[in-house]
């Protein structure tokens, strides 16, 4: 029983100090290198939902806000058959010329993901959820990342939201504590281990030459996890992680405790089908964290 009570205090003495150093960074104001010449990229963002006609009302609002040169900048929406009424909210909207609206003609996210990458114009895609909260600079800030160090892929950062109930509460420090570790092992072995769909950015090229959903789109989750494993195994030289606040991503969080700890059970279990041994065991660490914190 003693040993137990001193693992679980030591446990969250850890866990607080990992909070501590990624709220730390994300905080910080980033001073980046000035770039003289922009490298005048297209970008394809690409939301792929299945009924979510209240959250898509929020993010169509934020992406309307987005701070950037319309020019260059698409945005694709593509259905993976809702039936609340998602697809007909959208198609009702009057939306901007670069705003595109698909139908998935296959099941799955990672198949909604191929279909519209496939008909994107951008050369970078990137992916976020119906359910985020963009900040207005998000696309410039991605661009500086992209100008300063060429990569094929960025991992970027994504917090559950914060709210009044100590459940939300407990669900945005545990994001924090995964930004916190990836950015750790990220410094040390100069690769990410995490990376949330929400919040990626990454060549349409090397996306189509990898094909990194080839041997996997009969699994239902794991396409964030699946494509950076692929991408590591192409090139794990050429992926960088920018965890600075204009890069953020707000994500909704779940609304019960069982669905929390269920949600984390599949990731744990994903996590399994990856050669990455520090991701399955990231994911591990978030069920443990549950658990002894709950019961502290």
């Amino acid at each position: 029983m003693t040993f137990l009570l001193i693992f679980s205090a030591c446990f969250f003495l850890f866990y607080v100090a990992i909070i501590l150093f990624a709220s730390y960074k994300i905080s910080k104001p980033v001073i980046q290198q000035s770039v003289r010449n922009h490298s005048n990229n297209s970008y394809t963002i690409v939301v792929p939902f299945r009924d979510e006609i209240e959250n898509l009302k929020h993010i169509y609002s934020d992406l309307l806000d987005l701070r950037f040169d319309q020019q260059r900048l698409e945005v694709i929406f593509i259905d993976d058959h809702s039936s609340d009424g998602s697809f007909e909210w959208l198609d009702n909207c009057d939306m901007p010329t670069n705003f595109k609206l698909l139908k998935s003609s296959k099941t799955g996210k990672k198949q909604a993901l191929t279909q519209a990458i496939s008909q994107a114009s951008g050369s970078f895609i990137i992916t976020t959820d119906a359910d985020c909260q963009l900040h207005h600079n998000w696309i410039k800030n991605i661009e500086d990342t992209i100008d300063l160090n060429n990569p094929i892929l960025i991992v970027q950062p994504v917090i559950s939201e914060f709210k009044d109930k100590l459940l939300h509460q407990f669900q945005y420090y545990d994001s924090l504590s995964l930004l916190g570790i990836n950015m750790a092992v990220f410094n040390t072995r100069n690769y990410p281990s995490l990376a949330s769909g929400a919040n990626l950015v990454f060549q349409k090229e090397a996306f189509i030459k990898i094909n990194p959903f080839r041997d996997n789109c009969h699994i239902a989750s794991g396409d964030d996890m699946f494509l950076l494993e692929s991408f590591l195994k192409s090139d794990p030289n050429s992926i960088t992680l920018n965890y600075s606040p204009g890069n953020l991503v707000v994500t909704k969080p779940e609304n019960s405790w069982v669905k929390l700890v269920k949600q984390r059970m599949r990731w744990t279990g994903k996590m399994k089908r990856f050669s990455n041994a520090t991701s399955f065991y990231l994911g591990l660490f978030s069920v443990v964290s549950q658990v002894i914190l709950i019961t502290f």
